[in-house]
């Protein structure tokens, strides 16, 4: 577990549905600091390393977001982020890595394929531990699967910037079926860091 983060009781995973507009909170005082706007994935290290807190522009200043790191964040949940208080978070990794970064919510406007060149479906969304911010899984839409499939991390064989490769036997059958999924409406296109490159990033 990173130091000085823990989850809410009876959070599981934490989905890219779950984390848009999530409030994050001050627990030195209970005031509102803002709400979750992205979270930043690194592909090759397979955790989410920091997040975009929407702030708005105020009157002296015109920063309407600021960057925070996993590691200082006290607590999330499926309800609420929250900080040890207003001030001390200050994003230096994810600033520092920005580069290397792309918005996890990004990862939806990809398809999934198999190596041998089966269609699975569209990401519908991701998810990550909310004890580790380790990236666990992606939720497959229907395409080769009837319902929504759950496909774990270690059978991403590659991620591109278009393409999501897995490994053959997820079309077998092998990942996961999500029961009871509520559809969502497709969101617009996902915001992610400027001019970022996004590579083709083997997962090994």
């Amino acid at each position: 577990m990173i130091a000085g983060s823990h989850v809410t009781e009876g959070c599981n995973g934490v989905n890219t549905k779950d984390i848009k507009g999530l409030p994050a909170v001050s627990a030195a005082d209970g005031e509102k600091i803002g709400q979750v706007e992205r979270a930043y994935l690194h592909l090759e290290e397979r955790r989410v390393v920091g997040f975009a807190i929407g702030t708005g522009a105020h009157l002296f200043s015109t920063e309407s977001s600021r960057m925070v790191d996993t590691s200082e964040i006290q607590a999330i949940g499926h309800d609420l982020l929250t900080l040890p208080d207003a001030t001390s978070a200050q994003g230096q990794e994810t600033t520092t890595r920005y580069g290397e970064l792309i918005d996890l919510e990004d990862l939806t406007r990809r398809q999934i394929y198999t190596e041998g060149g089966t269609l699975v479906g569209g990401v519908a969304s991701a998810e990550f531990d909310p004890h580790s911010y380790a990236w666990t899984s992606i939720e497959a839409g229907p395409g080769h699967f009837k319902k929504h499939t759950t496909i774990p991390v270690d059978q991403i064989v590659t991620v591109g910037p278009e393409f999501v490769i897995v490994r053959n036997d997820v079309s077998t059958g092998d990942a996961a079926p999500v029961p009871s999924l509520e559809e969502k409406p497709a969101s617009g296109p996902a915001h992610r860091p400027d001019e970022l490159d996004i590579r083709m990033s083997t997962i090994g």
